[in-house]
């Protein structure tokens, strides 16, 4: 593998509209990453869900969402960022004896495709990283 090819630069995402440019531009690299097709459309269903998330969860007027991804010992690490104004961490466990629960979907979805989600809080960046092997 290329270095070049290790590093997904951190791209902004200011919308749902550039999300669909910034997946092009990740399965784009990703297919240089790996011959895996079924990792590709897997990982492209990722970075759908969490960006559209993350879009959507950005304050009006605050920083953009952002997507950046690397390869480190032979695991995919996505990461998905965004400003929030009320500071709390989703749960990435679902819970399957209440089906009525609000929220958290898209962490159940991302989590069949990955090995791994971590969620955390900075300051006031929510910042959902996955990895998975390639």
């Amino acid at each position: 593998m290329q270095p070049s090819t290790r590093r997904f630069s951190k791209r902004p995402v200011p919308s749902l509209a550039a999300l669909a440019a910034v997946r092009e531009a990740f399965v784009e690299w990703l297919a240089g990453v790996t011959t895996s097709e079924d990792r590709v459309e897997d990982l492209s269903v990722v970075i759908s869900e969490l960006g559209a998330n993350a879009v959507r969860g950005t304050p009006e007027g605050a920083e953009p969402a952002s997507v950046s991804a690397w390869v480190e010992d032979g695991l995919l690490v996505l990461e998905v960022a965004n400003r929030v104004e009320e500071i709390t961490v989703p749960d990435a466990d679902w819970d399957f004896e209440d089906p009525l629960r609000t929220g958290g979907r898209g962490l159940l979805l991302v989590s069949a495709f990955v090995d791994d989600v971590h969620v955390d809080v900075e300051d006031d960046v929510l910042i959902i990283r996955c990895t998975t092997r390639l």
